[in-house]
Formats: structure tokens, sequence, C-alpha cells
């Protein structure tokens, strides 16, 4: 079924290249809180009004803004039902104000603390200050621009700090997740702590280097930080109200401190979706963007995705050409800016073309300070399946293909609600996931054999196939797990040659690859288990769709099936170890695509798709992890697809002529 929501993983392969250039779709955060927060932050201060920015955007286009209203119909009063330290929620798409949802006091001219948010935008003001001429560029010495680093550092080693060490978090100090107050900015303190390894060497989320480039910065374009990033940056984009939070000795912070209103926050994120460009007008440099939002190294905790310049990266699940990005402002409770990828144009066309003057973005402004997950498929994508269907020989819209019906199933309003709703409620998702990761028991594959041959009767020759429900996880020994009581259902009336083939983990494209392990073998039945770690993954239902039907069509070419039983998504919005709304959004997740197998099984000869086996509401049906069936579940979950064995069989049998 699954090993647990990595919601945060970034599921993503984040060690692979990032290829993709350019962005189409962006959410970005702007002030909330969310509850459960780790403890290496500080809480931000009580929110003051700021002085009135405007920053409004056009009116959507009648088509759009009924999309908008459709996909946000009760998310306010779910928020303020499940979510109640949520204060702000703001969603801009194409350039259009979709939703906005204050409360306690807040509005959308209410400067709020974006906490560690204040890192990358101290990388959009180093790329500034490269345009200006007042730095080279990332590989330049921080000593060329400070030289008072020189005099206070004890450590040879700060000689060789380059300002790429600063704004990939790869200095050689240590990990330092909180503030110090008394030595926040001073240069002294930052330059003397204890060195654990060489400049560049390794990865460590350190809120003192992110200080210490400040310092610098500031340094080299000889004036305050707060005064630069007005003129430079801010004003240019129409954001007049901010505050930026000075340090003891009297220095604007680079780790933290930067209030902003969330329409700010909307503005920025545009800002990185356009790779630097506003208005027609270069304010970072797009190389310079480029280089910030890519993968510099594997970065680490307490995000655990990858790391750009002072921006987390997360790759998205790789496509058939390319691999595409994800780059996230991070800060702690909620606030953030997180840019979402195209989609592949191998998967879907690009998404139609906005209103005049209208940036092709999406973007969310979600508030507080926390972690932010990697979105979710593009709204309305999971329908573009045509020109796949022809590299496989379908006729252009064949409408027989079974795989593009299914895609249909997901239907537009299906897709675009929980894409936009699940990038809103980003920030707090991210967070659940990581916490749910870690605190959830990891628990082994059950024991026993994977093959063999059992029971009394005409010849029967079974694959179970699929993760690691199928697999067996949340049980002790095979003969708990679905293959072990599928055997005891079936073995007083068949012969059963039998096999499993399952791993924890495994999504729909890994589960194929597994396939060539059987080489020639042939199987009359397939039960299948697959979809949990697509829907943790985020697979897109239309790509889903087409990688099943692959699958099937494989099954009965390849290794002889006759009948293919296929086990639907479990309801995760049932999961007991999932909270809300991690919980409601996985479930989403599931339902689309159980839409697009519910399809594919309709059209696909010689499949028979199982009904929900077991209420997952009842506690006692699931493993002590709350991910994985329990023994009573997999019994259940055998009955039923022995019961389709049984009628298939049977059915086949009544087709069969009698002879003379």
């Amino acid at each position: 079924m699954l090993t647990p929501p990595d919601a945060l993983t970034p599921t993503l392969s984040p060690g692979a290249g990032l290829t993709r250039r350019r962005f189409s779709h962006q959410l970005l955060a702007g002030s909330a809180a969310a509850v459960g927060l780790p403890a290496w932050a500080q809480r931000a201060p009580a929110a003051a009004p700021a002085a009135a920015d405007q920053l409004a955007w056009p009116a959507a286009p009648a088509p759009l803004a009924a999309q908008h209203r459709r996909a946000f119909t009760g998310l306010a009063a779910r928020i303020d039902q499940q979510l109640p330290d949520v204060q702000s929620l703001a969603v801009l798409h194409r350039g259009h104000l979709a939703f906005e949802h204050y409360r306690a006091g807040i509005t959308a001219a209410t400067l709020q603390d974006t906490q560690s948010v204040t890192k990358s935008v101290l990388a959009l003001l180093f790329g500034c200050a490269m345009a200006d001429g007042h730095l080279r560029g990332p590989q330049e010495l921080v000593a060329m621009r400070l030289p008072q680093l020189l005099r206070v550092g004890a450590d040879t080693r700060v000689q060789r700090l380059r300002f790429e060490h600063l704004l990939t978090m790869t200095a050689g100090w240590p990990a330092e997740q909180t503030a110090q107050r008394d030595r926040d900015d001073d240069l002294r303190q930052l330059a003397r702590r204890p060195f654990v390894a060489e400049p560049g060497a390794r990865f460590a989320y350190d809120n003192g280097a992110a200080n210490l480039l400040a310092l610098a910065l500031a340094n080299a374009v000889r004036r305050p930080l707060a005064a630069y990033a007005r003129e430079r940056l801010f004003a240019p984009l129409g954001i007049h109200a901010f505050n930026w939070r000075r340090g003891a000795q009297g220095h604007a912070l680079g780790a933290l401190g930067l209030s902003l209103t969330p329409r700010a926050m909307l503005r920025l994120g545009q800002l990185a979706l356009a790779d630097g460009r506003w208005q027609g007008r270069a304010l970072v440099p797009a190389d310079f963007m480029r280089q910030a939002t890519e993968r510099r190294n594997a970065g680490g905790a307490p995000l655990f995705a990858a790391y750009g310049y002072l921006w987390w990266v997360a790759a998205t699940a790789p496509s058939r050409r390319a691999e595409r990005r994800t780059a996230m402002a991070n800060g702690y409770g909620g606030a953030g800016n997180f840019v979402q990828p195209p989609p592949d144009p191998g998967v879907a066309p690009p998404p139609p073309t906005p209103a005049a003057g209208a940036p092709p973005a999406q973007a969310n402004g979600f508030g507080g300070e926390g972690d932010l997950l990697p979105p979710a498929a593009r709204p309305g994508g999971g329908r573009h399946l045509a020109p796949h269907a022809r590299e496989h020989g379908a006729r252009p819209g064949a409408d027989a293909d079974p795989a593009r019906r299914a895609a249909r199933a997901a239907g537009p309003a299906l897709s675009m609600r929980h894409a936009l709703v699940t990038a809103a409620l980003a920030p707090l998702l991210l967070w659940q996931g990581r916490r749910v990761r870690r605190v959830t028991p990891r628990l082994p594959e059950a024991a026993g054999p994977r093959a063999g041959t059992t029971g009394h009767g005409p010849p029967l020759r079974l694959l179970v196939l699929g993760d690691s429900a199928a697999a067996g996880v949340g049980v002790a020994r095979q003969s708990e797990a679905l293959t072990g009581c599928l055997l005891a259902e079936l073995a007083p009336h068949h012969t059963l040659h039998w096999r499993l083939l399952a791993h924890i983990g495994d999504d729909l494209a890994q589960t194929a690859q597994r396939l060539p392990a059987l080489a020639a073998e042939r199987f009359d039945v397939a039960v299948l288990s697959i979809g949990v770690n697509d829907v943790t993954g985020r697979t897109p239902p239309a790509r889903w769709a087409r990688a099943y039907a692959d699958l099937l069509a494989q099954l009965r070419r390849d290794h002889g099936v006759r009948l293919s039983v296929l086990t639907p998504v479990p309801p995760m919005h049932l999961f007991p170890a999932l909270p809300q709304p991690l919980r409601w959004t996985l479930g989403q997740g599931a339902r689309r695509l159980n839409h697009a197998l519910a399809t594919l099984a309709q059209r696909t000869p010689g499949c028979a798709l199982l009904a929900a086996p077991f209420p997952l509401d009842d506690p006692g049906l699931m493993a002590p992890d709350g991910f994985h069936p329990g023994a009573r579940a997999n019994l259940l979950w055998a009955q039923a697809a022995a019961a389709a064995i049984r009628r298939y069989h049977q059915a086949s049998h009544d087709r069969t002529p009698a002879t003379p």
C-alpha cells in the first residue's frame, strides 16, 4: 500500500538534474500559523497593521472565475473548523486573485513575520547586487566585500569562504536553527564559531551563515539592507509596506525578521516565476534566478529537500522527457513561497493563454512560518492523452482507448479543486507529512515464501503484484497477508502455482519495472494492489491510467494473464495515522485515481475491479502503523478477490460449449 507519505520528501528524486528552465505555475505563502510547530524556531510576534498596500490584480474572466468558485467552495469553512491556527490564505491563479480568507483581525494589509523566507529574499537581493555591479557573483570571496572578516576570524577557513558557501549553506559551521539574539548580527561571534567541515564540503542549515551574508551584502551595497531592499526590490514590485527586524548590533538580519503582507508574498513569487523580470524590467538577473532555484546540493534538515541559493528545491516526479522542479522559500509555521513546475510537454500541453497582461501563473498565499509541500498536478492536466495514444499505435482521438477514457474520468472540476486546494494548504501539509513519517513505526514485509505450489483440483497459475500492502506489511507472516489468505480461499478448489511480486514503496512505474524478473512465466490470474504510493507521489491521473493500461496489456501479452483483479486505491481519508487536512488531501488524490481506474476496468477486457473490500474506519482492521491492512482486513480482501476469480471461472465454464 505505502510507505508513510513523504508529503515532504519531496518525492522526487532530489538528486537528479533539473533540466526544465521555466515555470508555469506558482504557489506562494502569506500569513498563517500552523499547529505542532518545530521547536527550533521562534514564534512570530503579533501581527501589526501595515500601510495601505493595494497590490491589486485584475478581475478574472467569467469562465476562470467560475472555476475558482468551484475549486474553493467550502474551503473557508473547513479552514475555520479544522485549522484554528491558520490566520490567512490567499490564492493567485493565472494572474487573478482566486481566493482570500482572513480571520482573527488579520487583513490583506497586515504585516506578518515570514521567518526564514527572509533567507530567500536575501538571495534575490544578492542577485540585484550582482546586476548593479556591487558583487561579481557567488564565487567571490566573502572577505573581498567584508574585510573585517579577516580581522575577527580565528580559523583560517574563514578566509576561504565564498558567497556560494553562504548561499548554499555549506560554509562548514554546524547547523544552527535557532535565533541567538545577542549574536545574530555580531560579526565577531559569527566568524569565530568552530568549523566542523571544510567550506563547500557539506550542507548544514545555519542561521548564522545567512546573517553573515546579510552583513557582507549590506557592506557591498554601502547602505542598510532594508533601504536597499526598498529601493531595488520592493518599490519596483509595488510593495511599500514591510518591516525588517534588526539584531542587537543594529544590522538587518539575514536569517529571519522580514515581515510582509500576504499579497506582497504573491508579488515575490511572481517575480521568481518570471525568472526575475517584472513588468518588462529585469530586477534579478535571469541566470542567477534560475541558479538560485536549481539544485546546488542534496540539502538536509529541517526540510530534507535539495538546496539552491537560499531556496529549497524539489524535483517533481520524473517524466519521460525531463525532470521538473519546485522551488520553495520556507519559513517556520507556514509562510513561504513555492513555485510550481510546468507540466511535461509529453504529458499535457501548456496551460491556456491567460487574459491580456496576466502572467501564466498560479499563486497561493498561505500564512505563517512552516514547511512547503511540492504542489499537485496541474489543474486539468489529466485530460491530454492523444499524443501518447498515437505513439502506441492507437488511432487519433480513438474513444476506444481505455487509458483515454480513464483519464477523462478524473474530470476537470475534481482535478482543479484538488490541485488548487492542495497547493493552498501546502505549508501545513508538508509539515504534517514530515511529522507522520517521523513518528510512524516502520513495519517490515511479512515473512514467508514468495512462490510455491499448493492445493487440489484444476490448475490455476496466480500472480500477486504490487506494493507494500500486497507484500504483507502490517502482519508478521505471509499466511496472514493477502497472498496467504487468498491461497487458503482457493486451495480447496485448485492446484495453485503462485508467485508474489510486491515490495515496500513501489508505485505503478516501479511495479512495471519488476515484470522482467518474471521472464517468460505464465499466469492465469493476476491480483494487483497499486496506487497509494502514486497518490503520495502525486502522479497525475492521466499518466497513471495510461501506465496502468500498459501494465495490463503487458500482463496479457507477455504472461498470458486472462483475468486481472484490480484493487482500488484505499480510502486514504480514513487512514487513522493521517491528521487533517493531510488525510482529506490524500483522500481526494485516491478518489481521482479510482475514477480513472473504474473507467479503465470497465473498458478493458478481462478486468475485475473489486469494491472497497473492508471499512477502514474500523480501527480494528488496520495494522499498528495506521497505514496498512491488518490480518482481518487481509482476510476480507482475499475473500473479495477469490469471489471475483470464482465468478470469472464460472462464467468461462458457462461459455464453454459442451463436448458432444
